[in-house]
């Protein structure tokens, strides 16, 4: 594929990991840019679906991540419940 103005690079195949920091989960993927450059500057970097799909997954992971994190930080002052006590409280209302 090829736009006037716009020039492919070669492909190359880079190793991303994700580490969470938590009980040492950690993700390791492949990704295997095409980079396109327009008048000598790098312009677009296009990825394999697949590669796409498992960078939305991984971002949306980390973003569930951080509201976590942010909730939890929040409720510190609370006292703990247990899921018990939680799902009788969703009986009676």
């Amino acid at each position: 594929m090829s736009w006037p103005g716009l020039n492919t690079v070669a492909s190359c195949g880079k190793t991303i990991a994700f580490v969470n920091g938590w009980r040492g989960l950690s993700l390791a993927m492949s990704i295997h840019p095409q980079i396109i450059e327009k008048e000598g500057k790098k312009e677009f970097a296009v990825i394999p679906y697949e590669e796409f799909l498992l960078l939305q997954e991984a971002l949306e992971d980390y973003e569930d991540l951080k509201i976590l994190r942010f909730e939890k930080s929040e409720g510190k002052s609370e006292p703990a419940k247990s899921l018990n006590d939680v799902l009788l409280l969703e009986i009676k209302n």
